[in-house]
């Protein structure tokens, strides 16, 4: 999983290999082999990674499919956060449930993302 998610962090950037190893102090060869899942780096890199990328180490290893952690303070759930009735549901309906609910939540951020960076191009036009 940590190969994948990597590589879509980086090409969603528009990153080289190299980009992305000029950034973390390594070769692009090593970013190379960290995507095709030969080698692993080190947990200090993972945290700079998840740093660079704005995600939480567990999803760049796969252990989650959130982006970032949310606070259980902010919200005990997604499914709370989008206010969803479980009542009737099996634990499957409800993690299937929360999983669309975070993709959608990623598709959100990153449509928003994209329109913030096209209004500021916009602003240095004019």
């Amino acid at each position: 999983m940590f190969p994948n998610r990597l590589r879509t962090l980086r090409n969603d950037r528009s990153w080289t290999q190299a980009d992305l190893a000029s950034k973390i102090n390594v070769s692009p060869k090593t970013i190379g082999a960290w995507e095709r899942g030969t080698r692993e780096p080190p947990i200090e890199t993972i945290t700079k990674l998840s740093d660079i990328f704005d995600v939480s180490a567990d999803y760049l290893l796969g252990k989650t499919t959130q982006k970032n952690t949310i606070s259980t303070t902010e919200t005990d759930d997604i499914l709370t956060m989008y206010k969803i009735d479980t009542r009737g549901l099996t634990e499957d309906e409800i993690d299937d449930m929360r999983e669309e609910l975070e993709e959608y939540n990623d598709f959100m951020t990153k449509r928003l993302q994209e329109k913030i960076a096209k209004k500021r191009l916009l602003r240095k036009d004019c």
